[in-house]
């Protein structure tokens, strides 16, 4: 693909273009909601040169501050609006919980646009998809469109609950598979669980609960996104690590390539006496990423994600921080077999 330069890793940006400079990119994904930051990405796309073939919002149905999301939803197709070619922008309107609800009409637009094409290029503004969401939508786009890159673009909250530590959930509805990471079960193999803690305990412990691991790994986000908030996960997982049992690591929060590679790690350690691993995405959103990058590498692996009955909206984010570009890896997954070869 000419005139297109790929920088590795995660890295910081102001100003967004087009992928290759000589040409659109051929699809923009975002999603609307109640938070600020929802508009950043949108918005710096019509102060700089780019274009896209077309592009897609997904609006979650339901939640509270409704005005605030039909405020944020119109700015974003005024922006999109500027910078797509094939209008009108396209909507799908979702369940916020059921992934596959928003699949199944993705799939629809991608059939009535005629879409796949050799050599594509998706940017998707992951900034305030769900986790579950996020990992589902990079999974379908993936299969029915083969692109050549993924980019990723993410707005960083400027602040969470007011300023303060707090829940941004109550209660669990349910742990789940995510769908389309169900991995590869092995009969009376013993399980192992690496968990990414959060702020959130309740969703934790409801997936230990659950699905009961003959080992826990928990990760600790560090370097994390701002300065005490290492520390406050530390102190909200208390009980769970301070188990002797309880093997403790550390990944960056903001890193997506680096979870990868030190989830490959912990697989190779312990794949073999531990051959159902179960990873569960209760981290920032960027090692969401890190994660998926892994698991579509290492595809016997499982995701699970525990769903909160309800979302405490009013302490979720303020205003907008910094934005990162990051371009997914797509290198082919690997078996068993091959991975021994690897080494």
């Amino acid at each position: 693909m000419n005139s297109t330069k790929i920088k590795k890793g995660i890295y910081k940006i102001d100003k967004i273009n087009p992928v290759r400079q000589d040409k659109p990119d051929d699809l923009f994904i975002c999603a609307s909601s109640f938070e600020e930051r929802c508009r950043e990405v949108p918005s710096r796309l019509t102060i700089s040169s780019y274009k896209t073939s077309y592009s897609i919002m997904f609006n979650y149905y339901g939640g509270r501050r409704q005005a605030l999301r039909l405020f944020n939803r119109t700015k974003i197709l005024d922006y999109l609006s500027l910078v797509t070619i094939n209008k009108p922008v396209k909507q799908i309107n979702c369940d916020r919980v059921e992934p596959l609800d928003g699949m199944e009409k993705l799939v629809d637009i991608f059939n009535k646009i005629s879409l796949k094409q050799k050599g594509m290029v998706v940017t998707i503004d992951i900034s305030t998809f769900t986790k579950q969401y996020l990992l589902v939508l990079l999974r379908k786009i993936e299969s029915l469109l083969e692109p050549d890159y993924i980019r990723l673009l993410y707005t960083e909250p400027g602040v969470y609950g007011k300023g303060e530590f707090k829940r941004l959930s109550f209660g669990v509805k349910s742990a789940v598979v995510v769908p389309g990471f169900v991995g590869k079960e092995v009969e009376g193999g013993n399980l192992l669980l690496v968990v990414f803690l959060g702020y959130e305990v309740h969703r934790t412990l409801a997936v230990i609960e659950k699905y009961e691991p003959d080992l826990l790994i928990a990760v600790v986000g560090n370097p994390p996104y701002y300065e005490g908030w290492k520390e406050f996960s530390i102190k909200a997982h208390q009980y769970l690590l301070s188990k002797p049992d309880v093997l403790k690591y550390e990944m960056p929060a903001r890193e997506p390539n680096i979870v990868r590679d030190e989830l490959i790690k912990i697989f190779k350690d312990f794949y073999k006496d531990f051959p159902n691993i179960y990873i569960s995405p209760t981290g920032t959103k960027l090692q969401t990423v890190g994660i998926y990058e892994f698991v579509r590498r290492y595809q016997m692996t499982r995701i699970v994600y525990a769903i909160p009955k309800d979302y405490l909206e009013r302490y979720y984010t303020i205003g907008s921080g910094e934005m990162w570009e990051y371009y997914l890896n797509l290198t082919p997954p690997m078996s068993i077999t091959e991975d021994k070869n690897e080494d």
